[in-house]
C-alpha cells in the first residue's frame, strides 16, 4: 500500500504500522501489540502510522523522532473501522490502484530493525504492507509484505551494490488468515 510501482497493491485494510530502530525482542512486540498509550517518543521508534485520523488525504507519522514521513492518500484508500487502537480507524485499500506515497525516504539504516502492523488481507496475492522503491547509489529498497498468506521481507541496499537481502518466515505459525485482524512483524 505504500511505495512505487508494484509496491501499491494491498487487497485489504492495514492499521498500527510501526519500524523500529533497533530490533525489538519478541516479548516487547508482543507486551506492545495492543499498547493504546504508546509514547511517540519511544526510543527507537522511527515511524508510526495510527491511523487514527479517520478522514482527509493523510496518513500521519506519530512518532517525534523523525519528521517530514507522512504518507498521502492516492487513489482513495478508504477510511474504515478498525477494532485495533486509538481511535478506531485503519485503512482499507482494494489491491490495484490506491496506495500511501511518502515524499521522502525513510533510512532504516545497515543495523538491526524491527517493521509490524496489523493487516486483514481479503487476497493471498502479495499483499504489500509498507515498502520502499527508490533508485540512487546510496538508497536503500525494502518490502514487507503478505503473500499465499505468508510474511515476507526483502531489502536490497544500491550502495552494496544491489545485494540483495530476503527471507519468507517458513513456519506455520506464519500463516495470514483472510478476513481477519492479524498482528505481524519481522525483525532483522
Amino acid at each position: 500500500a505504500w511505495g512505487g510501482g508494484d509496491e501499491r497493491r494491498f487487497n485489504g485494510s492495514i492499521d498500527e504500522v510501526r519500524l523500529w530502530n533497533p530490533v525489538r525482542t519478541q516479548a516487547a512486540i508482543k507486551a506492545n501489540m495492543f499498547n493504546r498509550n504508546l509514547s511517540t517518543s519511544t526510543s527507537g521508534l522511527i515511524a508510526y502510522y495510527r491511523m487514527n485520523e479517520g478522514s482527509g488525504t493523510t496518513a500521519g507519522n506519530s512518532s517525534t523522532n523523525t519528521t517530514g514521513i507522512d504518507g498521502t492518500l492516492t487513489n482513495g484508500p478508504a477510511w474504515v473501522a478498525s477494532p485495533i487502537q486509538f481511535a478506531a480507524n485503519a485503512l482499507k485499500f482494494n489491491g490495484s490502484s490506491n496506495y500511501i506515497e511518502l515524499t521522502n525516504l525513510i533510512n532504516i539504516g545497515s543495523s538491526d530493525f524491527t517493521f509490524e502492523a496489523w493487516v486483514y488481507p481479503q487476497s493471498t496475492s502479495v499483499g504489500m504492507v509498507f515498502a520502499q522503491d527508490v533508485c540512487g547509489d546510496a538508497e536503500q529498497q525494502f518490502r514487507f509484505y503478505t503473500n499465499n498468506s505468508k510474511v515476507n521481507f526483502d531489502m536490497s541496499d544500491a550502495a552494496a551494490l544491489g545485494v540483495p537481502y530476503n527471507f519468507q518466515l517458513p513456519s506455520t505459525a506464519n500463516s495470514v488468515p483472510l478476513n481477519t485482524w492479524t498482528h505481524i512483524a519481522v525483525t532483522r
